[in-house]
């Protein structure tokens, strides 16, 4: 017990580097995980976009069928992916998802709804006045897709 008083110092100046070593071996460990996910979900999103994004080179005369088609292997990206990131990350990421899947006024209950990658004019009655909307669906795609990607480049 002597000997443990006599050298307190040097004990926990030694127990203190040991656990910050961990720490950074941890932190790194975590980190490039952390790259290595957001690669595979890169790489993974163009492959099953490929055609639609970046640039909509084979954009489907049907798009609504061909979304809901590549959906599975696109839902299976996301899930893994979203393990990666932080508890705030997760929220953005799950809004950024939904938005994809549902348009900003979707319904969790539809799951998938791609109207708003359809081209096309809608009006709306605000205050008594008609206000016709112009949608470009190949834009809101790529939109709705750089979101989700964007949380893959803050690696």
């Amino acid at each position: 017990m002597d000997y443990i008083i006599d050298h307190f110092n040097e004990i926990a100046t030694g127990v203190f580097m040991a656990c910050f070593a961990g720490w950074i071996g941890w932190r790194t460990w975590r980190k490039t995980r952390r790259i290595t996910a957001a690669d595979n979900f890169h790489s993974s999103v163009l492959s099953i976009l490929e055609g639609l994004y970046p640039v909509p080179s084979n954009w489907s005369d049907n798009i609504d069928s061909f979304l809901r088609s590549k959906f599975p292997a696109l839902q299976s990206a996301v899930t893994d992916f979203r393990k990666h990131l932080t508890f705030s990350e997760k929220t953005s990421f799950d809004h950024v998802w939904f938005i994809y899947r549902l348009g900003k006024d979707g319904r969790e209950i539809d799951k998938q709804y791609y109207a708003q990658y359809l081209d096309g004019e809608s009006a709306t009655n605000i205050n008594g006045k008609e206000i016709i909307e112009i949608n470009d669906g190949k834009k809101n795609f790529k939109h709705n897709v750089d979101a989700l990607l964007k949380f893959a480049k803050k690696t």
